[in-house]
């Protein structure tokens, strides 16, 4: 049995669990909010609730963070370029994943606090506002504070007792960066629900689908220039 043979048996596996799982979350899910009846779907009219949407600024706010969110996607594709040509492996970057997703553990279970005490919103931004300044103070120390070399040396970064500590250093840093991105997915989520009510409470309609339709256009406008940026880069 080749390699073929195992990837295709793995995918049909997985094809089989999703349609499962799938089918099981069709009958046992139940809508969280009740069916609107036919005469209050013609209360309001489809325009209407475009209106309506095209108004939800708290929609349009989270949007656009979403969006400016998405560049840091830039970023993760110039990775493994990193590891390799500024580190010299990429095994250093697995060895690095093994500790970086730690602490999302525990900074998960306590987001739900930090937000019944500051608020989402509040949570949010201090959490973008402490991954800045942690990603400038690794941009300014550098990535090798411990020995650094030029010319083709650079690959011994992580070769030896500095390269340990620059490893080390690295992991760490990346840890403390990444913490931030939990309670922002968090946070987001928590958010998105926030959209529903506003505009329920705005409008006296609680339009989910369009809301989701024009977040899912946002989204994908952000997909395709985050794509188009890791081309450049």
């Amino acid at each position: 049995m080749g390699m073929q043979d195992v990837y295709s048996g793995f995918a049909v596996a997985m094809m089989v669990i999703a349609g499962g799982t799938a089918i099981y979350g069709f009958f046992a899910m139940r809508e969280r909010v009740p069916l609107a009846s036919r005469e209050q779907m013609q209360e309001i009219s489809v325009l209407d609730s475009f209106k309506n949407a095209v108004k939800n600024k708290p929609m349009f706010i989270l949007m656009l963070a979403n969006f400016f969110n998405g560049f840091k996607s830039v970023g993760a594709s110039t990775e493994s370029f990193f590891w390799l040509h500024n580190t010299g492996s990429l095994a250093n970057g697995t060895i690095a994943g093994l500790f970086t997703g730690i602490p999302n553990f525990i900074i998960t279970p306590i987001t739900p606090k930090l937000i019944h005490k500051f608020g989402a919103r509040n949570t949010a931004i201090g959490a973008g506002i402490f991954g800045g300044i942690a990603y400038t103070l690794m941009f300014i120390i550098g990535y090798a504070p411990f020995g650094s070399y030029s010319g083709a040396e650079r690959y011994k970064n992580f070769s030896g007792g500095s390269g340990v500590a620059n490893m080390v250093y690295i992991t760490i840093m990346l840890t403390i960066c990444g913490l931030p991105n939990c309670i922002i997915r968090v946070c987001q989520a928590v958010l998105q629900g926030d959209v529903y009510d506003y505009s329920e409470w705005k409008y006296g309609v609680r339009n989910e689908g369009l809301v989701a339709t024009v977040s899912n256009y946002f989204t994908k406008l952000a997909n395709a220039v985050t794509d188009f940026s890791r081309v450049l880069s």
